[in-house]
């Protein structure tokens, strides 16, 4: 039997924030944004809602990276909380990387993480069956990229 292309959204679908998309081929996987959200006005005591990692924990040998496609909180936010669990190499543009920095300093995690920034056009293989293209795009904060992710069933656009 084939292998199939998952895409398996743990966060950011119908909701604003928690942006965190998975792609899974194979003995190979790939995360795309960590961000978190605020808390409703009914949830006491919570300060930041972050998606739920756990299938990603069991699978954690898997994993071939983090791609940021861009610096706003829903979409790097829950990085301190997942790289404490799972320790895989961060990749975004420079402002994104230049942000990610500054939360990883802030939970003492930036000399532990592997962080590339990566160029607009540069292709980054992932694993045996991903690799991934940052693709230049404009947003309300800048150098923000889309993802062109070549998979072995065709090429995934993520616009982030």
């Amino acid at each position: 039997m084939a292998e199939k292309l998952k895409i398996i959204p743990l966060g950011g679908l119908n909701e604003i924030g928690k942006n965190m998309t998975v792609l899974e081929y194979g003995k190979d996987m790939i995360v795309v944004d960590c961000g978190l959200g605020f808390p409703e006005d009914d949830m006491y005591g919570i300060d930041v809602v972050i998606p739920d990692v756990s299938y990603l924990i069991k699978n954690q040998s898997k994993i071939r990276g983090i791609f940021i496609t861009h610096g706003h909180e829903d979409h790097i936010g829950g990085l301190p909380y997942f790289l404490k669990a799972i320790n895989v190499p961060v990749y975004g543009t420079r402002l994104t990387i230049g942000l990610v920095e500054h939360k990883l300093k802030e939970h003492n995690l930036l000399s532990s993480v592997k962080l590339v920034r990566a160029k607009y056009g540069n292709v980054i293989n992932a694993g045996q069956n991903f690799s991934v293209e940052f693709v230049r795009t404009n947003h309300s904060i800048a150098d923000s990229a889309a993802l062109a992710i070549k998979t072995p069933v065709g090429t995934v656009i993520h616009m982030g």
